[in-house]
């Protein structure tokens, strides 16, 4: 019983509770940026409402809090927990930041230009008009009188354009048009020279005042570009009567004067300056679009850099003094600078008129729009940010759309310009242009389930044109209506494209076929939209008389009709005459889109309200105004009628709404319009604002969300999940108690489906994550029906913010597994469950491939440091072995050959080579399966080069007398350095003679090999003897060696032999097959385990003797094979 009290008002709030999330589109409109305290955010006005860019999570949110009209000025306590913003007519809201909750509103009766917090956080410095008013900063609860005046100072002649603060909040320094700097102190102490001081020295308006921490300097700049340096200087006793009669400058004089810009035209002016304390930087906005940055006080100019095309309006510099901010009011332009690093940390841009069309991807993840400025850009819903813009269109951008395919990602867009155009979201380029065989104009856009074929409609032709995606071809030309084509849409279960025009009428085109209009759906009035529920069964239409109209499409019938102009109802325009009643004008739908479930249906048209209406119903379920921004035309219904002047409305006749950058373009435009003339239009001349309208909704495929494109950009609204009870089927014997024993008892299916039926979020997610991991299998296949869309969403909010990422994953999977038939051919409500599981499936997987890619970077990062330091490493050397690395350095100084940083690469094509595997260590020669593998361009440096290896720690030293490995690289080597390229000697072997003799001795070898192994491992005292003994005999053999590689210039190659009792770790060119080592094996190999060309027979010796740290896992191996046999 109680839930079917509760039921009905609970399901419509969370249905269709949504709530205004974000707004993308629009980055900064005007007034002032600042940074948060802690410097990870940048705050910025967009029209009535501030934006917050969390620099360090690349995330964006809008505060749902709204001005009157644009905002003027906005500042932030040094606490962060109070923000305030002033709009253009002085009113103030005061917001709790951290809590985003409005907490008063005042008036100030004034326009401020500048305002600030104290350093202390106990007063509040406000510039409006000729006045500077302090308040005492306002608590964090609501209270009647919130601002309380502690002092107002009336001293300058013209308004204030800049404050700040010095460090103790003691004084307070201001800047005004009347080119004066004041100095005015806050408590009123005994002291010296803490009157009142009036500087004068600059020859037009005050854009910037600091005041360093030290308080014995300070600096102005001026809009004339010239900085002057102010220094406070101390009076002799004798001087102190002159002193004070001189009131001009008092104790502050100018210690230097600086030009900002080089440049000496005076069409270049300050804009914004901005100074950070800390590291005592001055940052400088020109007219131009180009910013400044020096160092204080020698005045070091560091950068100089062009941001924009139009003059910059506002700076801000970070706490830390690494980033710097510039907004631009011109175009819509917000980027954030790194001048340390000269990179872009946040560089955004919204479209720069109006925003005419929007879609959503088919996982509601992105979202494209188009505008009259012939750009396209991708938004993505959960950053807020723009990541991608493409301009290839020459005209507006009439529609968009995104390929249904799943696994598709195309956007579509169609333009005025002609052509429709297909981009590709992984390369980001535009691979398809679609045009028609002569020029026209597009409006609208459709493209069908498979996403192989596009249709566009004409606003000048009256055609609908269909291309082929893959080949770009056209195929059919569809003709018949006798007006523009004003929408299009493709069934998705019936093969019918529908189209609507201004000729009243609807037609139903089977596409596939190539036949004429299969329907012809006749209204009333000119059709503006066209909608196709998600099903692909009814038709939605909107009329220019305000009407909704819903069409069965298999039988052509109507099914329910809807009047909404009473609903749409705009407000009434400045230019208008007629008030709201009289007027017929913007009483329609532009725009309308279906739910993912098909049960609702949302329309927009040129009114500030966004209609949502039940289909089956057929009843308004709720209204949304998009905007209530005093500044918009069309917001207020009625206008005062004090406002009402002979010449019409006030509204249009003055500027004083604008800001400054706004006003003076104005004002140019004004001046402008006739040649010669100096003063301000006439009565008549009417300056409009813009207009309150919505040009296009759209509802997300997981149905938690829909967006808006409207004047002040792109509008996001979710639904509202602060309501925690719906209860579904209630029972008494259903509480938390009971669901929580029945969880501990092990009754996992029935804890879980109480869970849902209380539907307490919390409880929810500590009953799913109480499953246990070999048991959610059996939970799953027993889940009921009815439940399973419940299962589906609440995993899918699960999924938003969990660190159990395979947790919900095998969920997912046991889902599909056992109800992919229910899935399948269930309701729309279930569909749109899945979807929003998809994206944040997809997410998911984004975030972690980017984590990966980052890891392995790392770890290739370490490998290769690692590998380095191995090389040099001599370490883990055993008593009686030869270190290849201490003998280069030591012996062979005069042959470094290796160290003249020429890059020699492996193999005879492009640097690939094959590697064996570990010689030496197999002693079953060629039984054993071999593997080969690439070895990609490895170069020689002096620690490894091609031709030889170490041999492993637990084989012996071999004599000198062991046969050489040279290979073709090695005789190229050799002659080099016989004509003289090369430092040392030289060793060079008879190539032919030694390949000949090595077929013959491979056997031997291989059996010697393995003999001595046996023999060695079984003795360890006399392997040491051995080793002490080899090592002595190839230290004498190195003379012997160099005077034969000496020879070897001008004699034969000689070829020396091979003693049978010792073996070679060294392999021999042989045609046999050799063992190859895996990838793995390789790169686990350090630098000075890869083979080395021989230089000389005693390098060889020593490279054949020495035991590399890095193989001596390997060779252990090898002696446990041999230990066995």
């Amino acid at each position: 019983m109680i839930g079917e009290v509760v039921r009905p008002l609970v399901c419509w709030r969370m249905k269709f509770g949504f709530k205004f999330s974000n707004l993308c589109g629009t980055v900064y409109k005007q007034g002032n940026v600042i940074f948060t305290p802690d410097g990870n955010t940048l705050l910025s006005p967009v029209g009535n409402k501030i934006t917050a860019f969390d620099l360090a999570n690349h995330t964006s949110v809008t505060l749902p809090i709204e001005n009157h009209y644009n905002i003027a000025q906005i500042a932030i306590s040094p606490d962060s927990n109070l923000l305030i913003s002033i709009d253009v007519t002085g009113r103030a809201v005061l917001i709790n930041f951290r809590r985003r909750i409005l907490l008063n509103t005042f008036n100030f009766k004034a326009r401020p230009r500048c305002i600030q917090f104290c350093p202390n956080n106990k007063y509040l410095a406000i510039g409006a008009g000729k006045q500077l008013l302090i308040y005492e900063k306002p608590s964090l609860t609501k209270e009647f009188r919130p601002f309380v005046l502690k002092k107002r100072i009336v001293s300058h002649t013209d308004d204030i354009t800049s404050l700040t603060w010095s460090s103790d909040s003691n004084f307070i320094v201001t800047g005004s048009k009347d080119c004066h700097v004041q100095i005015n102190p806050i408590k009123k102490l005994n002291m010296k020279g803490i009157m009142k001081v009036n500087l004068m020295g600059h020859r037009a308006k005050v854009m910037g005042v600091f005041f360093p921490d030290d308080g014995e300097n300070m600096y102005t700049i001026a809009h004339d570009c010239v900085l002057l340096h102010w220094v406070q200087q101390e009076y002799a006793d004798e001087e102190d009567e002159k002193a004070r009669r001189n009131t001009r400058r008092g104790k502050w004089v100018i210690k230097a004067k600086h030009f900002c810009s080089e440049k000496t035209g005076a069409w270049i002016k300050v804009r914004c300056a901005s100074y950070n304390h800390s590291s005592k930087l001055l940052t400088v906005g020109f007219s131009n679009g180009q910013f400044g940055l020096y160092e204080l006080p020698a005045f070091t100019h560091l950068q100089t850099l062009s941001v924009s095309e139009k003059g910059i309006s506002t700076c801000a510099v970070s706490p830390s003094g690494d980033w710097l901010a510039f907004g631009s009011s011109a175009f819509g332009q917000l980027l954030v600078w790194e001048w340390q690093a000269e990179t872009y940390v946040m560089k955004q841009q919204g479209h720069f008129y109006d925003m005419n069309t929007i879609a959503y991807s088919p996982d509601g993840l992105l979202i494209a729009s188009g505008g009259d400025d012939s750009k396209v850009k991708l938004w993505n819903t959960r950053t807020g940010f723009c990541f991608v813009t493409f301009s290839e269109h020459n005209s507006a951008i009439s529609a968009v759309q995104f390929s249904p395919r799943v696994g598709h990602q195309v956007v579509f867009s169609a333009s005025l310009d002609g052509t429709v155009r297909a981009f590709d979201l992984i390369r980001y380029r535009n691979f398809r242009i679609f045009t028609a065989p002569t020029p026209v104009q597009f409006g609208s856009l459709a493209v069908d389930q498979s996403g192989d074929i596009v249709c566009a409609g004409t606003v000048d032709t009256y055609e609908i044109f269909v291309w082929s995606v893959q080949t770009g071809k056209l195929l059919e030309v569809l003709a018949g209506h006798e007006g523009p084509v004003s929408g299009l849409a493709f069934s998705s279960s019936l093969p019918y494209l529908a189209s609507s025009s201004w000729d009243r009428t609807c037609r139903l085109w089977d596409v596939y076929e190539g036949k004429k209009a299969r329907e012809k759906l006749e209204l009333s009035s000119d059709v503006l939209a066209v909608a196709m529920r998600p099903d692909g069964k009814e038709l939605c239409t909107s009329s220019l008389d305000g009407s909704l109209t819903f069409w069965d499409i298999e039988n052509a019938t109507i099914t329910a009709t809807i009047e909404g102009r009473n609903d749409i109802a705009a407000g009434r325009l400045a230019s208008e005459a007629r008030n709201l009643k009289n007027n017929s004008a913007r009483k329609h739908f532009t725009s309308i889109s279906y739910s993912a479930d098909g049960t609702c249906l949302l329309a927009g048209g040129k009114s500030k309200w966004v209609c949502l209406y039940n289909v089956e119903q057929r009843i308004l379920l709720r209204k949304f105004q998009i905007s209530r921004n005093l500044s918009l035309d069309g917001i207020l219904d009625t206008i005062h009628a004090k406002k009402l002047t002979e010449a019409g409305n006030e509204a249009t006749l003055h500027t004083d709404y604008l800001s400054d950058e706004e006003g003076e373009l104005q004002r140019d435009r004004e001046y402008s319009a006739l040649p010669g003339a100096k003063r301000g239009g006439s009565a008549g001349q009417r300056n409009l604002a813009p207009m309150a309208r919505t040009s296009s909704v759209q509802f997300s495929p997981t149905g938690r969300s829909w967006a808006a494109a409207g004047t002040e950009g792109l509008l996001i609204y979710t639904l509202d999940e602060t309501l925690l009870f719906d209860p579904i089927d209630l029972d008494i014997d259903i509480t938390p108690g009971t669901v929580l024993s029945t969880l501990s008892r092990g009754s996992y299916l029935r804890a879980l489906i109480m869970s849902f039926k209380l539907n307490e979020k919390p409880l929810i997610r500590q009953v799913f994550e109480g499953i246990p991991h070999d048991e959610v299998q059996l939970v799953v296949r027993q889940i009921p029906t009815v439940h399973l869309r419940r299962t589906l969403e609440f995993i899918g909010h699960y999924m938003e913010d969990t660190p159990h990422v395979e947790f919900a994953l095998v969920w997912c999977m046991h889902i599909y597994n056992f109800h992919g038939h229910v899935l399948r051919d269930g309701p729309l409500d279930m569909v749109a469950a899945l979807r929003n599981v998809m994206k944040n499936v997809q997410r998911l997987s984004d975030d972690i491939a980017k984590i990966c890619d980052e890891n392995s970077y790392t770890l290739q990062y370490f490998s290769a440091v690692s590998a380095l330091k191995n090389t040099g490493d001599d370490d883990g050397v055993e008593e009686g072995e030869i270190n290849l690395d201490d003998d280069e350095d030591m012996r062979m100084g005069d042959n470094d050959d290796g160290m003249d940083g020429h890059d020699e690469e492996l193999g005879d094509e492009e640097g690939w080579n094959t590697i064996p595997a570990m010689w030496g260590s197999d002693a079953e020669g060629d039984d054993q399966e071999e593997e080969e593998v690439p070895l990609t361009r490895i170069k020689k440096s002096a620690r490894h080069t091609t031709g030889a290896t170490r041999a492993p720690a637990s084989i012996p030293v071999p004599s000198e007398d062991a046969p050489s490995t040279t290979t073709h690289e090695a005789d190229k080597k050799g002659r080099d350095k016989s004509k003289g390229k090369g430092k040392g000697k030289v060793n060079t072997t008879a190539k032919s003679k030694a390949s000949t003799e090595s077929d013959d001795h491979s056997g031997e070898e291989d059996a010697s090999a393995n003999e001595d192994e046996v023999v060695e491992k079984a003795s360890t005292s006399s392997s040491s003897t051995k080793k002490a003994a080899t090592t002595r005999s190839s230290r004498t053999t190195k003379a012997t060696a160099a005077a034969t590689a000496t020879k070897a210039k001008t004699a034969a190659p000689v070829v020396v032999e091979e003693p049978s009792p010792v073996p070679s770790p060294v392999p021999t060119p042989t045609p046999r097959k050799s063992k190859r080592i895996s990838t793995k094996e390789l790169t686990s190999l350090a630098p000075s385990a890869l083979p080395t060309e021989p230089d000389t027979p005693s390098r060889h010796t020593r490279a054949a003797s020495s035991a590399g740290s890095a193989s001596s896992s390997s060779s252990t191996s090898s002696t446990k094979k041999h230990k066995t046999k």
